[in-house]
Order: structure tokens, then C-alpha cells, then sequence
């Protein structure tokens, strides 16, 4: 019976753990080539004492993190969700594209709240960026709770995708996501419903 009551009460504390919700994540976002953007690293955590996170963020090819008149990578901590942490972003060697994100507090202070940015980026996409169906990936995910107990969640997609010019020279049929067409010989997405359609083969967010 006893044996029986430490499986139960082993098997509870599992689902338990398999029930919290802790990862990093980046929105898909729609840029330009020549574009300078600031996007959101995000945080959502059900686990309330969560301190610390380390991950890589590996962005499209033809993307990087702009930089500040220092020559350091353009990024700021959410202070609001915060209190006394410290944040070093490094690009990795070797790996174009692909950033090592440490934050962490010498007192083991946890985040505030449970959703939303914890880190604001500002990326630059060069005249090369192709977008609509780069993807991108948070990657390496690695967040500790003050009880240093550590969490390993799944990797994370994300897309930047480049919006789609129209005019009168450049007409285009406008497909949404299931392959029916919205609009013939379109000079604009002007009066469409916000979300993702397809223009010449590429993915277009319209807002």
C-alpha cells in the first residue's frame, strides 16, 4: 500500500510538471529589406519563481540584431516584469545569424508576471532579405526556477516575413491560407481582413 501511495504521489508531481507552461518565444513579425524593426523575445512561465533563462536565437538569413553606436547588440530588458537582472547577448562564433542570450539575478530575484516580453531587439534585415518563408528559431532553451530546478522546453519557430508591394504595374491574385482566392488583379491589400494570405508564392501578413 505504501509503495502504492509513492507511485501515486510520484505520477502527480509528473503531470504536475508536464502541465507548466515555460518558454521562450519570438512573434512571427513582418519586415523589409533595409529594415530596422524592434521585436519581442517573450516569456511565459506558470511557474511563478521562475529567475533565469539562457537560449540561442538563430534569426533568417539575411537578419541580425542591429547594433548600438557602441557596436554592442541593440537589446533592453522589460523592466517591467523584472528587478534586478542582468542580461549579456553575444552573437556565436562560427554561426551567422545565431545569438547566445543570458539573463540571470545575483539575488535569484524571479520575473514578474507570467506572459509577455521579457526582452525588446531590434533587428536589421539587409537588402539581401528575402523573407515570407524564412524562418527563424529560439533554440537551446534553458529557464530555473529559485529552487534551481531547470526547465528545457521544446525549440521555438518563428517567421519574419516581408511585406508584399503592390501597384498598378504589379498586379496580383491574393490567396488566403487554404488556397481560395480573395482578390484578382490586385493593386493592393487595402480592405482585407488583418491576417496571412498568399501573393506571388509568399506568405503576406496584412494588419
Amino acid at each position: 500500500m505504501k509503495k502504492l501511495m509513492i507511485l501515486a504521489v510520484s505520477l502527480l508531481s509528473a503531470m504536475n510538471m508536464m502541465a507548466q507552461t515555460v518558454e521562450l518565444s519570438i512573434d512571427n513579425f513582418d519586415i523589409n529589406a533595409g529594415e530596422t524593426k524592434a521585436i519581442s523575445l517573450n516569456m511565459t512561465n506558470s511557474v511563478d519563481n521562475i529567475c533565469a533563462f539562457q537560449c540561442e536565437v538563430v534569426f533568417p538569413k539575411g537578419m541580425s540584431i542591429a547594433l548600438t553606436k557602441k557596436g554592442k547588440p541593440d537589446v533592453k530588458l522589460n523592466e517591467d516584469r523584472m528587478e534586478d537582472h542582468s542580461l549579456t547577448v553575444e552573437p556565436i562564433e562560427g554561426k551567422e545569424g545565431t545569438y547566445k542570450f543570458i539573463c540571470f539575478s545575483l539575488t535569484n530575484a524571479p520575473f514578474y508576471e507570467n506572459s509577455g516580453e521579457i526582452v525588446s531587439i531590434k533587428v536589421a534585415a539587409d537588402e539581401s532579405y528575402t523573407g515570407a518563408t524564412l524562418t527563424g528559431t529560439v533554440q537551446n532553451q534553458v529557464l530555473t526556477d529559485t529552487d534551481a530546478n531547470g526547465y528545457s522546453p521544446a525549440d521555438a519557430t518563428f517567421t519574419g516575413i516581408k511585406q508584399m508591394e503592390l501597384s498598378n504595374d504589379k498586379p496580383a491574385t491574393i490567396y488566403d491560407l487554404k488556397g481560395n482566392i480573395v482578390r484578382k488583379n490586385a493593386t493592393t491589400t487595402n480592405g482585407l481582413r488583418s491576417g496571412v494570405y498568399i501573393i506571388n508564392n509568399k506568405k503576406v501578413i496584412v494588419k
